[in-house]
């Protein structure tokens, strides 16, 4: 047995009473550090509160997981991932995998950094687009998608969530993302991206320290945010928009 667990975005505390439930009967757990950064200690808290070790897995671990499969063919096995593990192809290719091989596949939904980081800004969901995910760069990689998905949200007036990169446990910071669209901008030039072109910035949604704030292109490329961070270019928002924003959004750049 598989059970693919969401812990939601706020550590051991957003586990579900049902996930909680099962956890204490599982015989081995796994906790996912490739697709987001947890809060910190999530490990030792959850071998505190199970007793039993919890072992991390980074990414080849979730795209070889022949050892994960072998064992839920005998074992009762628990693989825990930060947020919901019904929104990544990763783990949707995972749970393929294991039934492919014979394996029965539980999944327990959670909160979702896609869901959350709208309701956290007062812009309303049937308004978004499908997410957007923002790479590093390198000089043999600099992908026109990125740009080309933002254009056409903006084109049918639809907010974008661009969710930034993680790379060696470390995310992107939100000063490089607005360099990295800067630049995308003057390469492929539409003139989607301007300066002055309103931005929201959600940093470690779910941690004790999170944090958004809104302010214009320009400004924010001052501007670090955490240790896991997500942009929102609003496009048109509505009159209740805007009033919700204004206030759930810090100011920190007025």
């Amino acid at each position: 047995m598989l059970n693919l667990m969401g812990m939601g975005l706020r550590g051991i505390l957003s586990l579900t009473l049902q996930e909680d439930d099962v956890l204490k009967k599982t015989d081995r757990i796994y906790f996912e550090t490739y697709t987001s950064i947890a809060p910190e200690d999530t490990v030792k808290e959850l071998e505190n509160r199970y007793d039993r070790p919890v072992t991390p897995v980074d990414r080849n671990d979730i795209e070889n997981p022949k050892r994960i499969i072998e064992e839920s063919l005998t074992e009762n096995v628990s693989l825990i991932v930060v947020g919901d593990p019904m929104m990544a192809t990763t783990h949707s290719e995972l749970r393929f995998e294991a039934e492919n091989s014979g394996v029965s596949v539980k999944c327990y939904e959670n909160a979702s950094i896609i869901t959350a980081a709208f309701g956290c800004t007062g812009l309303f969901t049937y308004r978004i687009s499908a997410p957007v995910s923002l790479p590093f760069p390198s000089e043999k990689f600099f992908p026109r998608s990125v740009y080309d998905k933002i254009t056409k949200n903006v084109e049918f007036k639809k907010h974008t969530l661009i969710l930034l990169d993680l790379q060696h446990g470390k995310g992107m910071k939100v000063s490089e993302a607005i360099d990295y669209l800067l630049k995308m901008e003057r390469s492929f030039g539409a003139g989607t991206i301007k300066e002055s072109t309103d931005v929201i910035a959600i940093s470690d949604l779910g941690h004790p320290d999170e944090k958004t704030v809104k302010g214009s292109v320009d400004e924010m490329r001052s501007y670090e945010g955490g240790k896991i961070n997500c942009l929102i270019l609003p496009e048109s928002p509505t009159e209740d928009e805007t009033r919700f924003m204004n206030l759930f959004c810090g100011k920190r750049f007025h």
